[in-house]
């Protein structure tokens, strides 16, 4: 499976991060005009540094430059050096189970939020994501990471993101299960949608070779994931196919979200998963 915009692996990952930045930011452009005051991301420095003895560890990335800054809490709580860590290393300790979706998520995040209903500020409007991180010493633990806007430019460009995390418990193969809170703390549903919407159009207009299900895949798992009380018989009613086309359909897109997602799915499981993992 070629992971060019769905990246499997931390390798693929980090090279989906260079050309994310690269198509934001080419080097031929002028440089961009900065938003946000350095005094006030200091602030919020301070009061973040004050949260770290909960569990909590957070950093920022940095699109310009392609680098993690103010790296915190990440020895304390998952045993590395907080000096030494780089993006790299972020990919590298994502589990694959998360990764796969991250790596989609990002880009529509990035889409989602130089649209004009976007209501674009200093850490408001935070996407809010389950993920799998592994200690150093090799176990995995879930974390809710919090991402919010860190510094954007004049023309509505993010270009850093602050990521916050704080530990749940012992990874498990949960899904990413994203949400978006305004800085009230209420669901923003609208921008929920958008950001569901644009990953599955995004996997949509992918090359097939490119593309981790087929569409008529992608179909059964929207329509199953919706229509909880779907039957072989409705998918083969929706689609114009046959029973035994819809059941070759149910077991290629099972094997392939076990292969995705580490673990066995029935297909209603699978459809449940893949919505909970912002792709359908």
């Amino acid at each position: 499976m070629s992971t060019a915009l769905y990246a499997a692996d931390p390798r693929a990952a980090m090279d989906e991060f260079r050309q994310i930045t690269a198509s934001l930011f080419p080097t031929s452009s002028a440089a961009p005009q900065l938003v946000v005051p350095r005094q006030k991301q200091l602030d919020e420095l301070n009061s973040l540094n004050r949260t770290i003895s909960h569990e909590r560890f957070f950093c920022v990335f940095n699109l310009l430059e392609a680098k993690l800054e103010h790296v915190t809490g990440f020895g304390q709580w998952l045993g590395y050096i907080d000096e030494q860590f780089q993006i790299r290393d972020y990919f590298r300790i994502i589990h694959k189970t998360s990764l796969s979706s991250l790596s989609l998520m990002a880009k529509t995040a990035l889409l989602v939020t130089q649209a004009e209903n976007f209501q674009l500020e200093f850490c408001r409007n935070r996407l809010i994501v389950l993920i799998g991180l592994q200690h150093r010493n090799g176990t995995y633990l879930l974390c809710k990471r919090t991402l919010s806007p860190w510094q954007y430019d004049t023309h509505r460009r993010v270009t850093a993101w602050l990521n916050e995390y704080s530990i749940v418990k012992e990874y498990d193969n949960e899904p990413l299960t994203p949400r978006v809170l305004a800085s009230n703390g209420i669901r923003v549903e609208a921008l929920e949608k958008a950001l569901r919407t644009g990953i599955y159009t995004t996997l949509e207009r992918l090359p097939a070779n490119q593309r981790p299900f087929t569409l008529t895949e992608l179909r059964i798992a929207r329509f199953v994931a919706y229509q909880a009380n779907s039957s072989s018989n409705d998918l083969a009613s929706e689609f114009d196919i046959t029973l035994n086309t819809v059941e070759s359909h149910s077991r290629n897109l099972r094997a392939k979200a076990a292969q995705l997602f580490g673990q066995p799915f029935s297909l209603r499981e699978a459809a449940a998963f893949m919505r909970q993992q912002g792709i359908v």
